[in-house]
């Protein structure tokens, strides 16, 4: 590889995320290069690995995985260091509930997080 072939790939390095209209998902896309998407990979699966399995006993897929260490890590980045105010951002929350008990309800039950996300 050239050094203008190297220059090429770092300038053309890029990353979007594109909300939903409701903005209730995001859809993300972009291009490292090599070394940087190596240490994003590696990040990423050492940050999965480290997750307990779900409820059903399984790990969930690797995107899966990927996509939930990626906002743990995001979250780590925010609770390291404070706001402006002092405030810095509050805990993740998971919740795992059975299909039996949102039946009854249609899947209605439930409440409604600080973002705006059902539960």
């Amino acid at each position: 590889m050239t050094r203008s072939d190297q220059q090429h790939v770092f300038s053309d390095r890029f990353l979007s995320m594109q909300p939903t209209l409701d903005r209730t998902a995001y859809r993300l896309w972009g291009q490292l290069p090599g070394s940087d998407g190596e240490l994003v990979e590696q990040a990423l699966q050492t940050r999965a690995d480290q997750f307990p399995s779900l409820p059903d006993g399984s790990k969930g897929t690797l995107g899966q995985r990927q996509a939930d260490a990626l906002v743990s890590i995001s979250q780590d980045s925010l609770t390291s260091t404070s706001g402006n105010d002092g405030s810095s951002a509050g805990p993740i929350l998971s919740v795992f509930t059975t299909a039996g008990r949102t039946a009854n309800t249609n899947g209605e039950a439930g409440s409604t997080t600080g973002s705006g996300i059902q539960v």
